[in-house]
């Protein structure tokens, strides 16, 4: 086989295994990830981990679901009509987190 065949070969099994690696991803997210994020949401008194106000849980979760959303809006988890209502939650009860999220872009 030439080497360019053997190459794009290769590659066309490394764009099957990576396209396998998110589905899993996506299915561990909405089989494990979501469902114990969403227990806490619910058992809290509103729609944020810790009830109605942000809390250190909150926190928590929040920059890793940012880099998400942000860097990669066709994600699955940034498509995820939960994660939307969630950040949005956490957005409404943090006014000033657009003006600080603005400033902080600028360091990545």
């Amino acid at each position: 086989m030439p080497m360019m065949a053997a190459a794009l070969e290769s590659y066309k099994k490394g764009e099957e295994r990576a396209a396998e690696a998110v589905k899993q991803d996506e299915e561990k997210f909405l089989s494990d990830v979501w469902p114990a994020l969403n227990h806490l949401i619910q058992s809290g008194e509103g729609p944020l981990l810790g009830g109605a106000a942000p809390s250190i849980a909150d926190l928590a979760v929040f920059p890793h679901m940012l880099v998400v959303t942000r860097k990669l809006p066709e994600h699955f988890v940034s498509q995820h009509e939960g994660v939307k209502s969630y950040l949005e939650a956490l957005h409404a009860a943090l006014p000033s987190l657009d003006e600080t999220m603005k400033e902080a872009e600028s360091w990545v």
